[in-house]
């Protein structure tokens, strides 16, 4: 897949200690923009305009629960470094990670959909009831398509890296649901 970090291939060790440093610096990122987005939605909630002021709040509260998780992530992978796993273990370590990430990228896309159609029913209300409809699903849409693009590309670099066990297909079962980059755009499939 073209785009992403050159990772190193050279056994399942190197992939092991390769998907910590990729869990690391991700959670760096995600703990980030949760401390911008609680910052930047604290300090605007309360002189911005009633919609808005919804949104802001949407950006505080998924930036206190990223901040959180960003840390947990971070903390939880650093205790792991250097930690010498077994193939199977690190197999299946891998598995759960690019699952996380995939089933993450999914839920991403379910928070877009409910902003959208909060948006569409603001148009239908009035008053604070209209507002709320407006901020929160604009809230929703930021904070959806940031965490599509994040867990997005930590699915496809963790794919990319989990490639050097096995030559990149031993010991992986069929029937999985893959996701990958085509000249177009993004391609869903299950493999049998």
């Amino acid at each position: 897949m073209h785009g992403l970090p050159a990772l190193s291939q050279a056994g399942p060790e190197s992939v092991s200690m390769t998907r910590n440093r990729i869990i690391m610096r991700s959670m760096k990122t995600l703990t980030g923009w949760g401390a911008l987005n609680s910052a930047v939605g604290i300090g605007l909630s309360s002189g911005a305009g009633k919609d808005a002021r919804y949104t802001f709040r949407t950006c505080t509260y998924f930036g206190l629960v990223n901040l959180a998780l960003g840390q947990v992530g971070y903390w939880t992978a650093r205790k792991k470094r250097g930690e010498v796993q077994t193939r199977e273990q690190n197999i299946r370590e891998q598995r759960k990670t690019e699952k996380v990430f995939l089933i993450n990228t999914g839920l991403d896309l379910v928070y877009m959909a409910g902003g959208l159609h909060l948006i569409n029913r603001s148009k239908q209300k009035t008053g604070d009831s209209r507002d709320k409809s407006l901020g929160y699903g604009r809230g929703l849409m930021i904070q959806g398509g940031f965490l599509f693009l994040f867990d997005g590309i930590q699915y496809l670099t963790h794919r990319k890296n989990g490639k050097g066990l096995d030559g990149g297909g031993a010991g992986r079962p069929s029937g999985r649901l893959e996701a990958g980059l085509t000249g177009t755009g993004v391609c869903l499939r299950l493999k049998l």
